[in-house]
């Protein structure tokens, strides 16, 4: 396989080298642009939201393919992630870093010659790769997902109605 940039790939996330199976995963389709000294992915890659927990991811995979395929290459998480029900996880635009390798393809008598490799070119991450973990956003105020409830015998709190116009905001996506 001979590699170039831009390159376009898939990133799966695994625990030990074996790759997730959990509901609502997926490898997600990137493409890797040349930069100085290699390659890293131009936007950022965010799965979407664990509809179970995933579990524990220490690696990320470059994979050939969507689904099945050949595994490119994979490297370490700078930190491993704990990957819970509605999270979401993500690697930040640039921090999926790569560089071009040359690796042997054949050994033997063929074309190459007695004792003399064939190569091709391939990539290996460069360095750990930043995934960060962030929770679904929601909003209480949606119609029909919060309901004020009046204050019941001996609350010495009155009812108050947190999506009263002003009253509460939704939080922005954390980065």
């Amino acid at each position: 396989m001979a590699v170039s940039f831009p390159y376009d790939c898939w990133v799966g996330l695994a625990a030990f080298g074996v790759e997730l199976t959990a509901s609502s995963y997926q490898r997600l389709a990137a493409t890797l642009v040349a930069t100085d000294g290699g390659a890293a992915n131009d936007v950022t890659l965010q799965w979407p939201m664990a509809t179970t927990t995933w579990g524990l991811v220490n690696e990320v995979q470059v994979w050939d393919a969507a689904t099945a395929g050949h595994l490119v290459n994979a490297g370490p998480v700078i930190s491993a992630v704990n990957v819970a029900l509605y999270e979401r996880v993500r690697i930040p635009a640039g921090a999926l870093l790569v560089h071009s390798i040359i690796v042997p393809s054949s050994y033997g008598t063929g074309r190459f010659g007695v004792g003399r490799y064939g190569t091709t070119r391939s990539i290996a991450l460069s360095a750990a790769v930043l995934l960060m973990r962030t929770f679904e956003t929601s909003d209480p105020c949606t119609a029909g997902a919060w309901t004020s409830v009046a204050a019941l015998p001996g609350d010495t709190f009155p009812p108050s109605d947190v999506c009263t116009a002003g009253a509460w905001t939704p939080a922005e996506p954390s980065l």
